[in-house]
Order: C-alpha cells, then sequence, then structure tokens
C-alpha cells in the first residue's frame, strides 16, 4: 500500500490553477458529448429551448439509445 502525501500548496491552489482544472473537466465532458453525437447519430440532451436544455444537462435526463 502506498502512502499518500498531501502538501498545504496542494489544498490551497491558486485561482489561476483551478480554473485551468475546470477547464479540463469542461473539455472532457464536451468531448463525452462529441463522441456520444459522432456514435449515435443525435445528440444526448434534447431541449426546445436553452431552458429545458439546461434542465436536462443538470438533471443527467439523457437519451439512452
Amino acid at each position: 500500500m502506498a502512502l499518500k502525501y498531501v502538501f498545504l500548496s496542494d489544498l490551497f491552489q491558486d485561482k489561476q490553477q483551478q480554473q485551468k482544472i475546470l477547464y479540463i473537466k469542461v473539455d472532457c465532458w464536451s468531448l463525452g458529448v462529441l463522441l456520444y453525437t459522432l456514435v449515435y447519430g443525435s445528440m444526448p440532451f434534447q431541449g426546445g429551448d436553452y431552458t429545458r436544455l439546461v434542465r436536462n444537462i443538470t438533471s443527467g435526463d439523457f437519451i439512452q439509445p
């Protein structure tokens, strides 16, 4: 079993590094949506307008092929 060390610098990251992590998460999520669209030929989240689309995304309500 390997020991895991946590340093204070890891706990208190500066805002620039936090935003970098957020961008990586957003890029991975959007890559997943793109891959879904390429494989299944339709968007995973449906919505007639922006409000419904956001509601479907935040609730995880997607179309299972």
